[in-house]
């Protein structure tokens, strides 16, 4: 049975994985075969076919997504450079500007600030019925 070695710390990061990929050019260039390459650096052969064939290593990082903050940003930043840390009210100005971003529901300080009512008084709890309670005695003891 073969045992395989522990990758170090952090092998699928880019600066490892380009090291690797500098290895199995080195070894390739010293004549080494794809197979024999496989098998020294713990790779599967069209990992190393695939390597071989590019000038650096793969960049499996995905590019940044647009976020609906995104157009809003300059203006978060002017507003924060002129000291304003009140994440309710640059969420109304946001919302003055036409953004349309969900914020969640406003706290009861945001209510009295003029804000969306929230929901009336809690319910109370429902009865339980006797067969639901000698199911609960049953289930517990």
């Amino acid at each position: 049975m073969r045992v395989r070695p522990q990758p170090p710390t952090g092998a699928g990061s880019p600066g490892t994985r380009r090291v690797r990929h500098a290895e199995v050019l080195r070894l390739h260039g010293a004549g080494a075969s794809v197979s024999g390459i496989a098998r020294h650096l713990d790779l599967d052969r069209k990992t190393v076919r695939c390597w071989l064939r590019r000038d650096e290593p793969p960049n499996w990082a995905k590019p940044a997504r647009p976020r609906l903050i995104d157009p809003y940003r300059p203006y978060l930043d002017q507003r924060w450079s002129e000291g304003c840390r009140n994440a309710a009210a640059l969420a109304r100005e946001l919302d003055r500007l036409g953004a349309r971003i969900n914020l969640g529901r406003p706290s009861s300080s945001s209510e009295a600030a003029g804000g969306t009512p929230g929901p009336g008084p809690p319910t109370p709890p429902h009865e339980v019925t006797e067969n639901q309670a000698s199911a609960l005695v049953d289930r517990t003891g």
